[in-house]
């Protein structure tokens, strides 16, 4: 009898102090992995903030990034969608402030009735031919609108200085396609040239990158190797003028500055 109880009480001895230290271990291991974990999941959360703080910070400031010219192909798409992003924000900016003072509406209003006025009534040979440095005779004006083409419209001034029968310029009047869907067309065409740049017709040639165009304080954007210089009129409205004469880019700016500001005045 004694024996077993001795035997009883080595076995109590056992399993008292084997679940003791069970549960020693178990606490060991918890607290190890505690250790481990935590850090991870705060260093986690705090790059999450980071990362949503510089996002917002770069939406903070609204102007257009530039794409560097070395930029990766991934680098130039995020670069493009947070000025798509920017713009959108500027657009509904703008709008909320000109719809407060009434002069959004003012501006749908001029666009419609800009839409029936012929194209070359806003640039005067007389004009084209002061800027140009040529005379009055030299520059012949011709309608050029398309009839296919129901949301633009264009003027023809020929003016063969360098023996080109087709030299001169060209004035173009472009209307939004969609004016209820699309409310910041002419801010979004604008941007787009400026980031996106426009294709060329050479096989595997990089886009033209436009700079920043900017008569009487319009945006816009213009290449020098495209000989185009676009500025906006309003959200509905983008003009644009694009020559075909032997020029440097300092000539065309100096041409296209004066143009814009003379067309701008008669639409006013």
């Amino acid at each position: 009898m004694k024996n077993l109880l001795s035997y009883s009480l080595f076995i109590l001895f056992i399993s008292f102090f084997g679940c003791k230290s069970d549960s020693s271990t178990s606490d060991v291991i918890a607290k190890k992995t505690d250790k481990v974990a935590k850090p991870l999941v705060e260093a986690s959360k705090t790059k999450a903030t980071q990362t949503q703080t510089k996002t917002n910070q770069t939406l903070q400031n609204l102007e257009p990034e530039k794409v560097p010219s070395n930029a990766s192909k991934e680098e130039r798409q995020a670069i493009n969608k947070r000025n798509s992003e920017k713009a959108n924000l500027r657009n509904k900016r703008d709008k909320e402030a000109a719809m407060k003072s009434g002069e959004y509406q003012q501006q749908r209003k001029d666009a419609m009735k800009n839409d029936k006025i012929p194209p070359c009534f806003y640039l005067s040979t007389a004009k084209v031919a002061e800027v140009l440095g040529a005379t009055k005779e030299e520059i012949f004006m011709k309608d050029a609108t398309s009839k296919k083409s129901k949301y633009s419209k264009a003027c023809f001034y020929r003016y063969n200085k360098d023996g080109d029968p087709n030299g001169g310029l060209m004035f173009q009047i472009q209307s939004n396609p969609i004016p209820d869907e699309f409310d910041s067309w002419g801010s979004s065409f604008i941007e787009a040239k400026k980031t996106g740049g426009e294709k060329s017709f050479e096989q595997g040639a990089k886009p033209f990158i436009y700079k920043a165009f900017n008569p009487d304080g319009m945006d816009g954007a213009y290449n020098a190797d495209t000989k185009k210089y676009f500025w906006k009129l309003n959200e509905d409205t983008v003009l644009m003028v694009v020559f075909n004469l032997v020029s440097n880019e300092k000539t065309q700016l100096k041409w296209a500055t004066k143009l814009a500001e003379a067309v701008n005045q008669k639409f006013n």
